[in-house]
């Protein structure tokens, strides 16, 4: 090969692979912020998130070691923060809420509406405890892959409350 058409694949390459490089960038400075917030309630709880998953101005995560769940949302200008210690949790799942579209000719279509994780606590007493995964009133019209991510972190948290029973 002569060095123009070496340099010409080099600039045609480059051109490719730029926007996948500032889209990335772009989004890891949007889910900084997240992630610091997250860190920061596992540290207030004394806590470390040894693993964790980023969507939508959300954030979850998990300290194993003391069996803590952390959550984080951005909405508008609103931060919501909660924790929960899953010793005192007896078991998790996912609140799917349906709504009905569609006219009768065309058929009706079941559509998310919201996705939530649900925990409920040992003592009756105390209310489940929702975190909110998509709400088609303020996400994106479809689901972009939170429901995979409710059921991975509904296992997460049940296999995290059965160890230690």
């Amino acid at each position: 090969m002569d060095t123009p058409t070496i340099f010409t694949a080099l600039i045609i390459v480059l051109l490719f692979i730029t926007p996948f490089v500032l889209i990335n960038r772009h989004n890891r400075k949007k889910e900084q912020p997240l992630l610091e917030a997250l860190w920061a309630i596992a540290k207030k709880n004394n806590c470390d998130v040894s693993q964790h998953d980023v969507w939508n101005n959300t954030a979850i995560g998990i300290d194993k070691a003391n069996s803590m769940v952390f959550f984080t949302q951005k909405l508008n200008s609103i931060k919501t923060a909660q924790q929960l210690a899953l010793a005192e949790i007896k078991k998790c799942r996912i609140v799917s809420t349906n709504k009905i579209t569609g006219n009768k000719d065309d058929g009706n279509f079941k559509e998310v509406d919201k996705l939530e994780l649900a925990f409920a606590y040992k003592e009756k007493n105390n209310a489940e405890t929702v975190l909110e995964f998509y709400n088609s009133g303020i996400n994106s019209s479809s689901l972009t892959g939170e429901l995979e991510l409710a059921e991975r972190w509904c296992k997460i948290a049940n296999d995290t409350i059965k160890a230690m029973a």
